[in-house]
């Protein structure tokens, strides 16, 4: 009874001991989904700011296209003055001209019907007092009228002069503005392209950190599936070794009674322990009991059996369980053996076989990519290889079976696994 008693102590300590890191690495594994999320937080963050940043760059972008639209309106009205000064300078040229050429005709008729003494001259040869006169007025009016040429040929120069430097400094002030315009738009738009550049980034790490945080759950679901299923072995060990020992003291109990009742007949009673003996070469048979889950969730979307081809090349009996999942989801081992086959092949795509102590072999098909390879040896529960859609497959799922052969014997994994 006290040996029993050690037994049962000794089998709780190896679960506890063995449930102890189990539960040490789940709160390992919530403080690396904490942290996760803090760095998520933080990008997120980022990302905020970054977006405003651009909301921010876009409308100085956009108040500078308006700036620059004004700008062109009136380098156009500008243009027009232009245009029209171009119009009054021609016209006024032609003005200038005229008088020019007015002016020298005046000077030569003159000059020739005139001498130095010219008022003198016309005196003499009046026929008159009233002759000399109007002649002499004529004259001055003359003098007169060549001396306003002169004034207004002078004004109309001086103001073409002031017309044009107007004109000119109106346009290069334009053009000043406007390379100045352009060059904020440029160093904006440089500003803006590398604001989302930078968002982008921060996405994509965001996109990585979530993915970290994902495989964090995934690897505390699994280990809190490991905590159960050995709490509850622990209950069942203790439940039986509990049971082993009342039969244990029962025995004991029948034991002493049979050896008071034939203490003459040791030798008889040495055969018939002999007798009783069983036989040990008694080989076991192989059962398809204690596999585990391949998933961490378990969700079937094709049964084993009949059905309709998704694909019409893989025909209409199906020799495993179709299961759910996300693109890169682990996939774990049913149960310890030895991995058979690693590769690649058109139906089911990269795969995982693997054999087992107890005769069967498992199946592992549509993978992403295998983890483990052919001739290594694999615990329960350890990951072989990553979820996805290779070969004939309709989409991202798992194709677990299960078999007595090497690619044949198919049986229904459901019931392996006590999902019915």
């Amino acid at each position: 009874m006290k040996k029993m008693s050690g037994l049962l102590l000794l089998s709780m300590l190896v679960l506890q001991s063995f449930a102890a890191p189990i539960t040490t690495y789940a709160e390992n594994v919530d403080t690396k989904i904490e942290n996760q999320n803090e760095v998520i937080d933080n990008l997120k963050e980022k990302q905020n700011e970054s977006s405003k940043q651009i909301t921010a760059i876009e409308n100085k972008i956009t108040d500078l296209n308006q700036q620059v639209k004004t700008l062109m309106n009136n380098k156009v009205t500008t243009e027009k003055e232009v245009y029209d000064l171009s119009q009054e300078i021609k016209d006024l040229n032609i003005a200038i001209d005229k008088r020019t050429k007015k002016i020298e005709d005046q000077a030569r008729t003159t000059q020739i019907n005139t001498t130095s003494d010219s008022y003198l001259t016309v005196l003499l040869e009046s026929e008159s007092i009233s002759d000399a006169i109007t002649k002499a007025i004529a004259y001055n009016r003359l003098i007169s009228a060549n001396n306003q040429i002169a004034e207004e040929q002078k004004q109309d120069k001086d103001s073409l002069d002031k017309k044009k430097v107007t004109v000119s400094a109106k346009l290069d002030e334009i053009n000043k503005t406007t390379e100045s315009l352009k060059e904020k738009q440029q160093t904006l738009a440089v500003a803006k392209v590398e604001q989302v550049a930078l968002t982008n980034q921060i996405a994509a790490n965001i996109e990585v950190e979530e993915s970290k945080k994902t495989e964090f759950l995934k690897e505390k679901a699994a280990a809190e599936q490991k905590k159960k299923a050995l709490e509850i072995t622990a209950k069942a060990q203790k439940e039986k070794e509990a049971g082993q020992a009342i039969q244990l003291k029962a025995q004991q109990q029948k034991a002493l009674e049979v050896a008071t009742a034939q203490t003459a007949t040791a030798g008889n009673s040495s055969s018939a322990t002999t007798s009783t003996t069983p036989s040990q070469s008694a080989k076991p048979t192989p059962t398809g009991k204690d596999f585990q889950m391949p998933l961490a969730s378990m969700s079937i979307t094709s049964g084993f059996g009949s059905r309709n081809d998704p694909t019409g090349n893989a025909g209409n009996y199906h020799s495993g369980i179709d299961l759910a999942g996300s693109y890169g989801t682990s996939v774990m081992a049913s149960r310890a053996g030895t991995v058979v086959a690693s590769g690649y092949e058109p139906g089911g795509g990269n795969h995982v076989i693997i054999k087992h102590d107890n005769g069967y072999y498992t199946y592992y098909l549509h993978l992403s990519q295998q983890t483990v390879s052919a001739g290594q040896t694999v615990s329960a529960g350890e990951v072989v290889g990553l979820m996805g859609s290779t070969g004939d497959s309709t989409g991202v799922h798992l194709h677990f079976g299960i078999s007595t052969g090497f690619w044949s014997g198919y049986l229904d994994p459901g019931s392996f696994l006590g999902l019915y």
